[in-house]
């Protein structure tokens, strides 16, 4: 059994194992949707039609697993936890995986479609295992409102490195092998698979003796770790009742449809706006992940001080602000697309440094509505709506791609001009949009103290009245 009293500060080790865990979320999230479709057609030889089904089939595999297996999660009956056991039993598989995906199996035709749509599939499965059951432990080590925000601060520190190495180390490692570059893709894979599986092994000792354990809950469960589509449903359906909830959940949708734009528009921006080099791109990559380090400890400071909420207002205003003006100056060189990436830096720190936090707290408000903690079931909607902005968002940029007269062989200054549009303007109007629909959101740290004395009181068998959270539930 693992810890059933809620702690609120926790020792370094904790939150820097923790932390460390990211990066079996970081770097094959990197891997996946960076390079797997260029790799499948510039080295495997698939056409783009087929490897765009292999990542597409691949990514909904994803969405469908992982409600499915953190709705087990929240449901297990094990003694040594709902949440480490899982991390345990997946992150041997999934390194191996990963080095499986990049293989240099020489297969062709059929049998190459075959082979890594199955690989696809078992990569975004172990994917779904691991970081539906590690989300979740992140709301659970902790119920401290500004300690949730140090916990993603030594996420942060930990996956930007992570990012490092899995998009400049990688292509460095496939650059250092010119006449078998698919042995450089074996190789970076492998080595990316060694530091996933070192960070996924610390994290699951560190966090030992910190998971949350309910053990009056957990006996109360009518179901074990099994599936059950009916209840699973109707489950997923009440957490969506939760107005707190629901609306951070709208806001993350649409902040992530244009964060994609801007991620998939990056590379033609400094291509064609920038005229940076391949060589001159891996390091603005790296300068890149710099930035967001950096960044990261001082946006979670004014978070800690100030709100989360309010945090987030101020350093997405910071991005959108830039966006506007770099829409009419341009981004023409180094100089310009390293500022811009700082300037863009603010918005994606603070998304993924506060807005977890603000979906680990909406863990205590459904449990305040219902009695419940389904961390897992939570977490795992919010993956959900990234999952699923992600596609659409893909879909998006390539229509708009096409609307502006994109074309290989003739880039023109009005198609330069519509792909700086598309990293400006398109995700500035999407982070507008977030924003407003955030001023919906009613959690802050006083009401969040209501929250938390409520849920005390009820577990000291004293009534409460749900009508004073009309607001959030």
């Amino acid at each position: 059994m693992e810890n059933n009293v809620r702690l609120g500060k926790l020792p370094v080790k904790v939150k820097l194992g923790y932390g460390i865990g990211t990066v079996a979320d970081s770097i094959p999230y990197t891997l996946f949707f960076s390079y797997f479709i260029y790799y499948l057609t510039d080295f495997v030889g698939m056409s783009p039609s087929r490897a765009g089904i292999i990542s597409f089939v691949s990514v909904l595999w994803c969405a469908i697993a992982g409600p499915i297996i953190c709705y087990i999660s929240d449901n297990s009956k094990n003694p040594k936890g709902r949440r480490r056991p899982y991390l345990f039993r997946v992150i041997f598989p999934f390194a191996f995986i990963i080095i499986m995906s990049f293989a240099p199996f020489h297969f062709t035709g059929n049998g190459a479609f075959v082979y890594y749509i199955i690989i696809g599939m078992l990569f975004q499965t172990c994917y779904a295992c691991w970081k539906g059951p590690w989300d979740a432990l992140g709301a659970e080590l902790t119920d401290d409102y500004t300690e949730r925000n140090n916990v993603r601060l030594f996420i942060g520190i930990s996956a930007y490195p992570a990012l490092v190495i899995a998009s400049s180390g990688t292509i460095l490692m496939v650059g250092a092998f010119p006449d078998s570059p698919r042995t450089g893709w074996f190789l970076g894979a492998t080595l990316c698979a060694l530091v996933v599986l070192f960070g996924g092994l610390l994290c699951w000792r560190n966090t030992k003796g910190y998971e949350y354990f309910d053990t009056a809950q957990v006996e109360a469960k009518e179901v074990a770790e099994k599936f059950q589509p009916i209840e699973m449903i109707k489950h997923y359906c009440k957490i969506l009742k939760g107005k707190a909830y629901r609306r951070l959940t709208i806001m993350q949708f649409v902040f992530t449809l244009g964060y994609i734009v801007l991620t998939n528009g990056l590379i033609y921006c400094l291509t064609y706006n920038a005229g940076l080099s391949e060589g001159i791109m891996s390091i603005f990559f790296v300068l890149n992940a710099v930035i967001s380090l950096v960044l990261t400890p001082v946006i979670v400071g004014f978070a800690n001080k100030f709100d989360k909420k309010f945090s987030m207002f101020v350093f997405e205003g910071i991005t959108i602000v830039g966006f506007f003006v770099f829409y009419f100056i341009g981004i023409t060189g180094f100089l310009s697309a390293f500022l811009f990436a700082v300037c863009t830096g603010f918005a994606t720190t603070v998304f993924y440094g506060v807005m977890y936090s603000l979906i680990y707290d909406c863990c205590d408000i459904h449990e305040l509505a219902t009695g419940e903690r389904t961390e897992g079931s939570i977490m795992a909607i919010s993956s959900l709506a990234q999952t699923v902005a992600s596609a659409v968002g893909g879909l998006i940029f390539g229509m708009l791609l096409t609307f502006i007269g994109y074309d290989t062989a003739n880039i023109t200054p009005e198609v330069i001009h519509g792909i700086l549009t598309l990293v400006t303007i398109v995700p500035a109007i999407a982070m507008i949009a977030s924003l407003l629909i955030l001023c919906l959101y009613k959690v802050n740290p006083k009401r969040f103290q209501d929250v938390q004395e409520a849920l005390n009181n009820r577990r000291e068998g004293k009534e409460i009245d749900l009508n004073e959270f009309k607001d959030i539930i």
